[in-house]
């Protein structure tokens, strides 16, 4: 089981591509340096912010989640924002856990298949298909990459163009 997740309602990355589109959040998702909600992504860059998870209803949770995330990574990796690093700089923090040493593996195999078709029963809000878990649309685009390639958003690849040619590397092939 992997969960990759953010405690943030989106990422740096969506509001750049937004304003690389010339398109907005499709809620108010981020603060301006002012504190003003705002959906417009630009105001990241101009020293705004992304809201938690829950935005501004139920933030709370998000926010207290971000600041066990941001002690997980950078505390315990010992690099962070405290060291102001240049660009990206984040940190992961993995945790591997041995069921083994707990209840044991048949247990908690038992557990966890129960709640994963607990959770695929349940009904779906109206307009959705069905109840997916976490990580089931990305292993099924993965199966489909590895069978078919992969397909690229929109822009990806004219934005790394630039370092191609910069590092001498030969673009691939559109299929």
């Amino acid at each position: 089981m992997l969960v990759d997740i953010s405690a943030s309602i989106t990422t740096n990355n969506m509001g750049a591509r937004l304003v690389r589109q010339g398109r907005r959040f499709p809620g108010q998702w981020a603060l301006d340096a002012a504190g003003h909600p705002t959906d417009d992504p630009a105001v990241l860059a101009a020293g705004g912010s992304i809201l938690p998870a829950g935005g501004l209803d139920h933030g709370h949770k998000g926010y207290g989640w971000a600041l066990v995330a941001e002690a997980l990574t950078q505390g315990l990796a010992g690099f962070g924002r405290a060291d102001a690093p240049n660009g990206w700089g984040a940190c992961a923090f993995v945790q591997v856990v041995d069921p083994a040493a707990f209840g044991g593996r048949e247990a908690f195999g038992r557990q966890t298949g129960w709640l994963a078709e607990a959770c695929r029963r349940a009904a779906p809000r109206p307009g959705v298909e069905r109840v997916r878990l976490p990580g089931e649309q990305a292993l099924a685009r993965r199966r489909d990459a590895l069978a078919r390639g992969v397909v690229m958003y929109p822009g990806i690849m004219d934005a790394l163009r630039p370092f191609a040619e910069r590092f001498g590397i030969e673009m691939p092939g559109v299929l």
